[in-house]
């Protein structure tokens, strides 16, 4: 586990001034903010910056300030705990920063991004986390979501930088604003490796034997669902929910408590570090219910604790678990998903270990904090220059015309009284303008007019768009970069391990896009580069080696081993382990060797003995051995010698890449797909297109391995008349459709739907005559 504390700044009054926005203060008790807020003043603290947090305090009374471990707090009373005070909190808040002027502020949070327009118009950097999409909340009403619609676009609009922490909330924030203001970072945790039970005794628990369920009891965060799904049959475990339940006041806490089986227990709302931690690192699963949000910290926690995650399946939780998690989308597959775990033990045993790696490779509080610091000085760097340019702008007239700078002078001293009404009023008419915007979206909204979000499943991206920016949008690899090679289902691996070639083998990559290896079990290598698989095998290797334990031979097949009896010489022999793995034995018969120590056999055998013998007393001497697998720990966990095992990953065999043209082409089909080919590549080498072919909606469809599927639409018709540049590069598999032109879909239908069910229609002719002066025509 990372350290949590931190050294002394060396000079702290000396370093760049932050204030931090939106909690409800330090040190932290009430959620993922407030912790996130610590570490992070905590670590500017100790790299020289000075820092100011705000804290809301309950109740009647003046404005006071302190300082804790180094930060400044600001306690500002605001009445009673409700949403009211917290506006009220946020507006006096920001009333104090305008008055001590920061180098720069971090605002956690939109729910009152309003406000932030007075920071804007004082020229105040403000960097804005932007939290989840919360006026998609079930539990809100919709004022309230309105309300919170509102500050979502006035956060996207004031905001100098806005930060995501999932790349699906940067994808929603790009709608509004340009990919450039928007940085992605997501939430930290500490990595728990080792932390005693007493906590767990405490509560009455037993490590290994219990569920965790950490969440709000809200329906968006699926509790109701999980709670039913595990308490349908017995389980032989405990389901262990902590959280506040007011079942006298709030229906849905009564509904859940209602529902719970003799296995679920509610231990209430649980703040203490240690005993969450002990909860969270002990536990055999960690169920997480959640299905709107962001990086939601409790997730990112439990993947500190190297635990099992059984997730709601959605594109927010599965970017954050990654592919060893097991996710469900209803009540029954939540049930299905419990059965299926209790059932294979050693699947636990892989999600673990995917949840440990997920963590270190991204998020890790070291990387997160660095990257807020580089964040908040870059804002810091670019206001400064903004200034110095500004400077320079001014005293260019001045250098270079002496008497017409003096001139201008005397003319703004005369003019002065009436320059600072006009900025005062442009000032006002700036802030009433930068509030008009969002309270009319926000009237758009309650009058439902508010144009409804993309559908989740697939993202339609406009055509004038260039490659570079469709990529970013749908966080697909830039162009630029080199051609990787990206395992498919059906490729074969083979696996050299240096100096341990009795590892040696060779793997095919099954449908479900996994291979199954010597020692720790399934893989998941699916659109994976060789390298990257290679370094998680090596991560593995190491990761079952365990730690300094104690180490214990496992007796083989071929072993010879002596039995000694110091009082009982006649019962001494010498004897080989079986290919069967069973020794047998005078008096006590045969008996499964194989997989014991030494020392275990040699309780065993005691215990045998005593049956015919009284006060039996032997050793067991190993005299040959046929193997070198040793294991770590007095339970087995781990196994000497894995850190190792470094396997060498090459591709023996790889399945043929293709890409799928049809439509409004010459030669619909499959063609051999060659990295770098792109969209109008392909419909070259399909022949070209037909006449009846609608060149400005040229479709491509993607579906890369763990991403939402991808639709892409070019306009063809201006690359081919030179007034664009619309051409994409595709990857294996894409399936590149040329759609009909309206007309040509026009005469199919009457072709299909008119003429072929009224024959005589097809070969008719209409014609007419008429009198012209006594002649007909």
């Amino acid at each position: 586990m990372l350290p949590t504390t931190v050294p002394e700044p060396s000079s702290p009054a000396s370093g760049p001034h932050v204030a931090i926005l939106g909690i409800r203060g330090l040190p932290a008790a009430h959620g993922g903010f407030e912790t996130f807020a610590e570490r992070l003043s905590l670590h500017l603290v100790a790299n020289g910056w000075r820092v100011t947090v705000y804290c809301q305090q309950d109740g009647a009374g003046e404005v006071h300030e302190d300082d804790w471990q180094g930060v400044h707090r600001v306690h500002i009373p605001c009445g009673d705990d409700n949403a009211a005070a917290t506006v009220r909190f946020d507006w006096r808040a920001i009333a104090h920063v305008l008055g001590h002027r920061p180098d720069v502020a971090l605002t956690l949070g939109y729910n009152t991004a309003l406000f932030c327009a007075r920071l804007r118009l004082a020229g105040i950097p403000n960097a804005i986390n932007m939290d989840g999409i919360e006026w998609k909340r079930d539990k809100w009403g919709p004022l309230a979501r309105a309300w919170l619609y509102a500050n979502d676009w006035a956060g996207c609009l004031l905001g100098n930088q806005l930060i995501a922490d999932h790349p699906a909330i940067a994808s929603h924030l790009a709608t509004r604003v340009s990919r450039d203001k928007i940085a992605v970072i997501p939430y930290g945790a500490d990595r728990i490796d080792d932390i005693d039970t007493e906590p767990l005794q405490a509560l009455g628990l037993e490590s290994g034997a219990y569920l965790t369920l950490i969440a709000r009891p809200e329906a968006e965060n699926s509790v109701l669902e999980i709670v039913r799904a595990f308490s349908a049959k017995p389980r032989g475990v405990t389901l262990v929910v902590l959280g506040r339940y007011l079942p006298e006041q709030v229906p849905y806490h009564r509904e859940v408590l209602d529902a719970a089986g003799p296995e679920v227990r509610f231990v209430g709302a649980i703040y203490d570090a240690p005993t969450v931690q002990a909860l969270r690192r002990h536990s055999l699963l960690y169920v997480h219910g959640h299905r709107v949000g962001g990086t939601n910290p409790s997730l990112v926690e439990a993947l500190g604790a190297g635990n099992p995650v059984l997730a709601h399946q959605n594109r927010f939780n599965h970017w954050v678990a990654g592919h060893e998690a097991m996710y469900f989308d209803s009540e029954a597959a939540c049930s299905r998903a419990f059965d299926e775990l209790f059932a294979e033990p050693e699947r636990l045993v892989e999600m673990a270990i995917g949840s440990a790696l997920r963590h270190m490779e991204a998020f890790r509080w070291d990387k997160v904090l660095l990257r807020y610091e580089q964040l908040l000085a870059r804002l810091i760097r670019d206001r400064s220059a903004r200034t110095r340019e500004r400077g320079r702008e001014e005293a260019r007239p001045a250098a270079a015309e002496p008497q017409l700078a003096a001139r201008s002078n005397t003319l703004a001293a005369r003019t002065g009284a009436l320059s600072l009404g006009v900025v005062s009023a442009a000032r006002r008419f700036l802030l009433l303008a930068v509030l008009l915007v969002p309270l009319l979206l926000l009237l758009q909204s309650l009058g439902g007019c508010a144009s409804p979000p993309p559908p989740q499943g697939v993202s339609i991206v406009a055509a004038a768009q260039d490659d570079a920016a469709l990529r970013r949008a749908n966080e697909l690899p830039a162009a630029a970069e080199p051609v990787r090679y990206l395992i498919g289902a059906g490729d074969e691996l083979e696996l050299r391990f240096p100096d341990y070639a009795q590892y040696d083998q060779s793997a095919k990559v099954r449908p479900d896009g996994k291979v199954s290896l010597q020692v720790i079990g399934a893989v998941h290598v699916l659109g994976r580069t060789p390298e990257d698989v290679q370094q998680e095998l090596w991560e593995r290797y190491r990761q079952l080696a365990g730690g300094a334990g104690e180490r214990s031979y496992l007796i083989h097949p071929g072993d010879e081993l002596e039995v000694k009896f110091p009082y009982q010489a006649n019962l001494n022999e010498v004897a080989r382990v079986r290919p069967d793995g069973k020794l047998t034995l005078q008096l006590v018969g045969t008996l499964v060797a194989q997989g014991l120590s030494p020392e275990e056999l040699q309780a065993e055998l005691v215990r045998r003995y005593a049956r015919v013998l009284r006060a039996p007393e032997l050793a067991v001497i190993m005299r040959s051995f046929s193997s070198q697998a040793l294991r770590v720990g007095p339970q087995g966990q781990g196994r000497a010698g894995a850190e190792y095992l470094r396997p060498v990953v090459m591709l023996k065999t790889a399945t043929p890449q293709q890409v799928f043209v049809g439509g409004e082409v010459q030669r619909p089909g499959m063609l051999p797909f060659t990295p770098g080919m792109t969209l109008m590549q392909a419909l070259v080498q399909a022949g070209g297109q037909l006449p009846s072919a609608e060149l400005r909606a040229a479709t491509v469809l993607r579906k890369a391995p763990g991403r939402e599927p991808l639709v892409i639409r070019r306009d063809l018709a201006a690359d081919l008349a030179g007034r664009a540049t619309n051409d994409v590069v595709l990857e294996a598999s894409d399936v590149v459709v040329l759609p009909q032109t309206a007309v040509a879909a026009l005469g199919q239908t009457l072709d299909q739907y008119v003429f072929k069910l009224i024959p005589p229609l097809r070969n008719s002719s209409f014609g007419f005559i008429y009198d012209l002066r006594g002649r007909r025509y």
